[in-house]
């Protein structure tokens, strides 16, 4: 091998985040240009919170959602998750607000996808292969990259969550730290107020400060300490919200929900008061089908399908994966570094389970897979090592064919759109 080809993969490997980097920004940007407003899931609505905390410098009260009507169907819930697209949009004319806006959940998605990178090298050490297809899977994620492309506050919510768990691997792994405790207690305030599938978090934080507490050998004290230095940074930056909202819509309605769907329900006449049972849901094969298709790639208003089959080869990957873990003897950790490795698999695992517990009990009509973006990291990383434990040559074919099929239908998807939407932007104003 020539000197100058090993110089250009030592600089590729030294590298990779660029590439990594560059190839989310190409991916989200195309869908940027190409996807209508009227074709982003509520992105109108998202737009009329950041319009006006854009123009006022300030959060909406009750006044102003009630004079909004539908398009405010937003503005009693957590605004916080917007001020991202609000920093944006104010360093331009008004004129740009919903391409800037865009960029601003694209660079949320940037954030997501280094916690991704970051977390990849953490969880898989002697793994390279896993390391690096987990921020490779999260770029072309087809669904993944179309929530980056429009404004929304699931992007920053996904961003938040993402930078949390890589906090929680680096203390499971390597013990507790106090300014670690207080930055992770601290997001998941600001997750909180990004979107309400952040409370999912709470407990999973929780439990892993325990948890590396114990493998660590760390105090009692130790251990009571940070978690309620966790608890006191996430009440500083979220209770004042709730103090307010408290004020603004009364101690019935302190989340704001209610006024927010009843906004919705006015708005397209359905009724004032609706939800399924937890029964209902999970006996319902179309729920199922529906939750999972939309997780991989359901574009428009949940009305751009891809083609059939593409949904039944994800599927078919992540029943590989199971597969993969249920041939899996496991060995009792003998070491604090085993112990911490599957810790971190244990608390993935629990942080979808209550994200999907939560988000069945607060069901309020059909399920939407982009709930599911605040796991995206424990999904991806799971469901990557069990494709590896089909076997040391068939689980290794499986990662890099999962990785190209991946690849391929986010390409294709963009093809799907452009050819329905065509070129050039379809942004207007605002």
């Amino acid at each position: 091998m020539s000197g100058g080809f090993k110089s250009l993969l030592a600089w590729s490997g030294k590298h990779r985040f660029f590439f990594i980097c560059l190839a989310a920004v190409l991916v989200r940007f195309a869908f940027v240009l190409i996807v209508p407003v009227g074709e982003a899931p509520d992105e109108h609505h998202h737009l009329w919170v950041i319009q006006f905390m854009r123009e006022n410098l300030r959060l909406p009260d009750a006044g102003d959602v009630k004079a909004g009507g539908i398009d405010a169907v937003y503005g009693s819930l957590p605004q916080l998750g917007y001020l991202p697209h609000v920093f944006l949009a104010r360093l331009f004319p008004d004129e740009h607000l919903v391409l800037l806006s865009r960029c601003a959940s694209l660079l949320m998605g940037l954030i997501t996808i280094w916690a991704g990178f970051r977390a990849g090298t953490e969880i898989f050490p002697d793994q390279p292969l896993l390391a690096s297809a987990l921020p490779w899977v999260m770029v072309f994620h087809p669904q993944f990259a179309f929530v980056h492309s429009y404004s929304n506050n699931d992007s920053t919510a996904g961003a938040l969550a993402a930078v949390v768990l890589y906090l929680l691997v680096l203390t499971l792994k390597s013990g507790l730290a106090m300014k670690r405790c207080a930055l992770i207690g601290a997001l998941l305030g600001l997750l909180v107020l990004s979107k309400y599938n952040g409370l999912s978090l709470i407990p999973v934080a929780a439990l892993s400060v325990v948890a590396a507490a114990w493998i660590h050998g760390a105090s009692v004290a130790a251990c009571l300490s940070c978690l309620l230095l966790v608890a006191a940074a996430g009440a500083a930056t979220s209770l004042w919200w709730f103090w307010r909202n408290a004020h603004e819509y009364g101690l019935a309605d302190i989340l704001g929900i209610k006024t927010g769907y009843q906004t919705f329900a006015r708005g397209f006449n359905r009724p004032l008061s609706y939800k399924m049972s937890a029964w209902e849901l999970l006996t319902s094969k179309q729920w199922w089908r529906f939750l999972f298709f939309s997780f991989w790639g359901l574009f428009g208003h949940m009305t751009r399908w891809m083609w059939r089959p593409i949904y039944f080869i994800y599927l078919g990957f992540v029943v590989a994966g199971i597969a993969g873990w249920l041939r899996t003897r496991f060995a009792v950790p003998a070491s604090r570094s085993e112990l911490a490795r599957t810790a971190i698999r244990l608390m993935f695992g629990l942080c979808i389970l209550v994200n999907f517990t939560m988000m069945v009990a607060s069901q309020m009509g059909g399920p939407q897979g982009r709930y599911f973006f605040i796991c995206e990291i424990p999904i991806i990383a799971l469901l990557l090592e069990g494709l590896s434990r089909l076997g040391p040559r068939p689980g290794r074919l499986a990662v890099w064919a999962f990785l190209g099929f991946n690849l391929l239908v986010c390409l294709g998807a963009w093809i799907m759109l452009l050819r329905l939407y065509g070129l050039p932007s379809h942004l207007p104003p605002s």
